[in-house]
């Protein structure tokens, strides 16, 4: 793991905190009030960060404020999927006919307000389409209904819905990244099928409260570049279908402020609520 080859390489321990609960804003929340002393870090995500601020009214932290970014560490792709019954073959078929039927289309989410369902209203506001947008609470009934047929397309990861993919259960469309995925070599980024600027990536990175001195953020950048680097880190996350990106503190920050960006525009043009 991650932390095993941490400790090994550094001599220090890491010890992981899950704070499950409210979205991972709960653990975001404690580590943004943690001494600024680099023995703290939020392993982060969109939906703590660049999602939550515009997504709910009140938040007991600022996370573009009281945490600062240390390193990028892994994207992962999100992708359309549609069941094996729809009938477009094509990102260009899906949105002939969502523009034939506007709001016919069913498309399953994690949940309102999730990645997946960012995704889904960025594509639409991007293209000026309109989708049935159907929030369930988690993957797995998603992934379920849309093996079963009951929705039509799905925004999700691409390790969610490898398993139906590869029993022919589901097709995947496009992939909402800047290039093709190894996972699935065949399959079209948006761009290339014609639809640039409706790229979606999970990613995940370390983010430390403030006033932590540059000092000691170069030095954990520098570890967790090295660890992330290792070869059998980097085969074990493309094993889950995901990237290792190592990026210096200054990068993280600016892929920080571009989502957030996005993420504000597609929630306040869209009108997102939380569940």
């Amino acid at each position: 793991s991650v932390a095993q080859r941490y400790q090994e390489d550094t001599g220090q321990p890491m010890l992981v905190d899950n704070r499950g609960g409210a979205a991972g804003m709960i653990g975001a929340d404690a580590v943004a009030k943690a001494p600024a002393d680099g023995y703290t870090l939020l392993l982060a995500s969109a939906g703590q960060v660049t999602i939550a601020p515009y997504l709910y009214e009140r938040l007991s932290y600022d996370p573009l404020a009281d945490l600062v970014p240390v390193s990028l560490m892994i994207e992962t792709p999100v992708a359309l999927f549609a069941s094996a019954a729809f009938p477009a073959q094509t990102l260009a078929e899906v949105v002939a006919l969502a523009r034939a039927k506007p709001g016919t289309i069913s498309v399953a989410s994690t949940g309102s307000g999730s990645v997946t369902h960012l995704a889904l209203e960025l594509f639409a506001q991007r293209y000026g389409l309109h989708f049935l947008h159907v929030p369930y609470r988690g993957a797995a009934p998603a992934l379920n209904d849309l093996v079963s047929g009951t929705v039509s397309l799905m925004f999700t990861v691409v390790p969610s819905a490898k398993p139906m993919l590869d029993a022919q259960r589901v097709r995947a469309i496009a992939v909402a990244a800047p290039r093709r995925t190894a996972v699935l070599p065949n399959v079209p980024t948006f761009a290339e099928a014609g639809f640039p600027g409706a790229n979606v990536g999970v990613w995940v990175g370390a983010m430390a409260p403030r006033g932590t001195p540059e000092r000691v953020i170069t030095q954990l950048n520098t570890d967790l570049s090295r660890v992330m680097a290792h070869p059998d880190v980097m085969q074990r996350m493309a094993g889950l279908g995901a990237e290792v990106v190592n990026t210096g503190p200054r990068e993280f920050g600016a892929m920080l402020k571009d989502d957030a960006a996005t993420w504000q525009r597609v929630i306040r043009a869209g009108n997102i609520k939380p569940d």
